[in-house]
């Protein structure tokens, strides 16, 4: 049996295994991946990251973020081994995951036995489409854009002293890579930011996914006029994306934090994550 690390090199080798959408992660920083092989041939993979804690408390922690153990239980074991031992050498404190109840029921039964303390709900993705969206009470947001511009307009430095505002001057939720990830990572034309006063004052950080489906990464605002801004940054977006995209394009709207969890349930009511599996392990060093 061989352990296969995945990288973003090798990724495209296991697209038949593993989702293309998944695989693209393997670019971020603290994502992490194995297969284990036999002569060749994947039986088992899995993807995670790593997420530096920002106190003792809470420590480093890992959540796997896919997982296929349909194959060998051999496979599986070894793949299992690996995991541990990476997020040891690590220093994780705790693992967890968010994995879909029906898509991967036969992992989740192994990482249960592996350890985890499972819970059910919604995930945290919601998926909807560009003519929901445009439907919804998100597109009737009164109010001109003039301060919204697209993310293309903006310089690269500018871009990186806006994600510093974005992660010191507010107490929202951040995917912990963003600093690192760019500007080329997200859509140009849909997502971006505002301007109050020659200063900016917001961000809307939309990811175009390998299969097409559009994800919205990050919204906020800060200093004065930033609930304005934000409701004006989504009237722009949406707009955008009805004028460039067909309307049965995929959605995906991260609940990343209480404040967008709130937004999503009052702008569209009827859709619910789907039903997900909460899984937990405090490691031991």
């Amino acid at each position: 049996m061989n352990i296969i690390e995945l990288t973003a090199d090798n990724a495209e080798s296991y697209s038949e295994l593993i989702d293309r959408n998944v695989l693209e992660s393997l670019s971020r920083s603290g994502h992490f991946g194995a297969v284990a092989a036999e002569e060749g041939h994947p039986l088992a993979a899995m993807i995670w990251q790593i997420t530096d804690g920002h106190n003792a408390e809470t420590g480093t922690s890992s959540e796997i973020v896919w997982m296929d153990a349909t194959g060998d239980p051999v496979a599986t074991e070894e793949l299992l081994k690996t995991y541990k031992r990476r997020i040891d050498e690590a220093g994780v404190k705790s693992s967890s995951f968010v994995l879909d109840k029906e898509l991967h029921k036969n992992s989740i039964k192994v990482l249960r036995d592996f350890g985890f303390t499972l819970s059910e709900g919604e995930g945290p993705d919601i998926y909807t489409s560009v003519g929901n969206l445009i439907k919804s009470p998100l597109a009737r947001i009164k109010g001109n854009c003039d301060n919204i511009y697209e993310l293309r307009t903006l310089k690269k430095r500018a871009f990186g002293e806006c994600v510093r505002d974005c992660l010191s001057k507010t107490k929202r939720s951040f995917p912990e890579d963003l600093p690192s990830l760019g500007m080329g990572w997200f859509e140009p034309d849909v997502s971006c930011y505002s301007e109050m006063e020659c200063t900016l004052n917001g961000m809307l950080l939309v990811h175009k996914m390998p299969d097409g489906a559009l994800r919205v990464e990050l919204l906020s605002s800060w200093g004065p006029g930033g609930e304005t801004a934000v409701a004006l940054m989504i009237k722009y977006a949406i707009e955008n994306t009805f004028e460039l995209y067909p309307t049965k394009t995929p959605v995906i709207i991260h609940r990343h934090d209480k404040v967008s969890l709130r937004l999503s349930s009052y702008c569209l009511p009827n859709v619910k994550g789907r039903p997900s599996i909460y899984g937990n392990r405090p490691e031991v060093q």
